[in-house]
């Protein structure tokens, strides 16, 4: 079979020539309908050929071209109706396989927008009712209109595919319930809208969720959602603007880039508190240190203060009489570990606390004590 058969430009050629005469005679719906089925054979045959996806990308791509010259040729497909079923077979059958950025002309593009027209126009209701007045409510009204074709602004096969899931996804969402803006907002998340507004809209709902933690909760939760918005952008998924990351790529940028002024706060803040607190030097070595520390948290003297945060206060606040610094590993190390040695000593040294508490506050007790347990 020859390419050129398959081409079908020859078929379409006299469907032109028919359209340009205008006469709707019985003859000339005739032939139309007799190219129109040849071509409709052909496309059967591409279609079931033994070539590959990317062939049959770009033979359907042109086949689409060739359907919007007969659009821009014809008044109404109501005179026409193997036309009309000629683009319905395309858009059922063959739609699928066209390139993404292919252009849709205005005939096309209402054949495939007709069947979204009852969503469209509730989504189009319910963004006007009740989303609040903003700059997503008014992109999403102006989106909406655009892909729909009732501004006639150029629309591709890709921006048509991309708002056919739009579209299904707010119906949906909209007929859910009540609106919630943020749930919204984390929809066009996962529909990867990477447009300007809702960017900026998705980063004040991560911000507003990020100001209810603080310290350590802040930096564990951030670092989560920046490897999750990070993974999820992976491949080249459908996304509102082909030319653009993906939104969850962007939002994962900007964490990221927000981890990092965080960290580059912490740190000049350290070297400020470092050069500013004073530091207590003890006459104890770092393993007695860290075991009174362990005697008083298993006392609950300190009540329900995390470890981590004790170890760094301790190693912020105090020296030993062998080290300036104290990391905060190195004291971990010593306060989970047992030496009998350490305990001798820290026993001896709460022994002679008690002996000093009662010749301070009960006198007779140590006169009693001293006559029992003599030194």
């Amino acid at each position: 079979m020859s390419a050129k058969l398959l081409d079908n430009a020859e078929f379409f050629e006299m469907i032109i020539d028919e359209l340009s005469m205008n006469t709707s005679s019985e003859s000339s719906l005739a032939k139309i309908s007799a190219s129109a089925a040849r071509i409709q054979h052909n496309w059967i045959l591409a279609f079931a050929s033994n070539v590959s996806d990317q062939l049959l990308t770009r033979y359907f791509t042109s086949q689409l071209r060739s359907l919007s010259k007969l659009g821009s040729c014809m008044t109404s497909l109501l005179d026409y109706p193997s036309l009309d079923r000629l683009s319905d077979t395309f858009i059922r059958g063959y739609f699928s396989c066209v390139e993404p950025g292919a252009l849709l002309d205005d005939w096309l593009l209402a054949k495939l927008t007709a069947p979204l027209t009852d969503q469209t126009q509730q989504v189009r209701e319910m963004v006007a009712n009740e989303l609040a007045s903003g700059p997503v409510s008014e992109f999403l009204s102006r989106y909406v209109d655009e892909c729909s074709g009732k501004t006639k602004l150029p629309i591709t096969v890709g921006q048509f595919r991309y708002f056919q899931i739009v579209i299904f996804r707010l119906y949906h969402e909209f007929n859910s319930g009540s609106v919630i803006a943020d749930r919204l907002t984390d929809l066009f998340i996962a529909l990867e809208f990477n447009q300007f507004e809702i960017f900026i809209d998705a980063q004040e709902l991560i911000q507003r969720r990020l100001s209810a933690l603080s310290g350590d909760d802040w930096s564990s939760e951030i670092g989560k959602l920046e490897s999750f918005y990070r993974f999820q952008s992976k491949g080249d998924v459908p996304r509102y603007d082909p030319r653009w990351p993906p939104l969850s790529a962007m939002i994962a940028e900007w964490l990221a880039e927000e981890i990092a002024k965080a960290k580059a706060c912490a740190e000049s803040a350290r070297k400020v508190l470092k050069g500013n607190v004073l530091k207590l030097q003890l006459k104890l070595s770092l393993a007695q240190l860290a075991l009174l520390v362990r005697l008083l948290h298993k006392s609950d003297v300190f009540g329900g203060i995390q470890i981590n945060s004790i170890f760094r206060f301790f190693c912020r606040h105090f020296s030993t009489k062998r080290q300036a610094e104290i990391s905060e590993r190195g004291f971990s190390k010593e306060y989970y570990a047992k030496d009998m040695v350490t305990a001798v000593e820290i026993r001896a040294l709460l022994t002679k606390m008690i002996k000093q508490i009662n010749t301070d506050y009960f006198p007779a007790m140590a006169v009693i004590c001293a006559a029992i347990f003599p030194c």
